[in-house]
């Protein structure tokens, strides 16, 4: 699971500890895949929100995000996953935009997904989502 949290636009660096920052809401490992194309429109317009590596994305990034996922919307008849998925980061994407956020991406380990933790936010309290 990729927790998302508000960054303030000039954080500069991942915190040691998530715990301070607004949790905007999660992201599964099947519901990235599912909108593979937009993060890989997202990954060649610079902004990379990784999966399995910890990542801080600064304010213009997430409107680079937002421009492209509003621009590339599921079409009608796409897999309800898939629609599932695409509201949730456009809603993400469209609170951090508003508020002039970043946003930081943290894996939290679930039984389904079991890697190595070694980055420190990674051991901190995550928000259930």
């Amino acid at each position: 699971m990729l927790d998302i949290y508000f960054v303030e636009p000039e954080r500069r660096h991942l915190p040691k500890d998530p715990g301070g920052l607004v949790h905007a809401g999660c992201v599964d490992l099947d519901a990235r895949r599912s909108l593979a194309a937009l993060f890989e429109r997202c990954i060649q317009g610079g902004a990379n929100l990784k999966y399995f590596d910890d990542t801080l994305l600064r304010a213009e990034q997430v409107v680079t995000m937002l421009a492209i996922f509003t621009a590339n919307a599921p079409e009608r008849g796409a897999p309800g996953g898939q629609i599932a998925a695409f509201k949730s980061m456009h809603a993400i994407l469209t609170r951090a935009a508003a508020q002039g956020m970043g946003a930081c991406g943290v894996l939290r380990l679930t039984s389904k997904h079991r890697r190595p933790v070694t980055h420190s936010l990674r051991r901190s309290r995550q928000a259930p989502c």
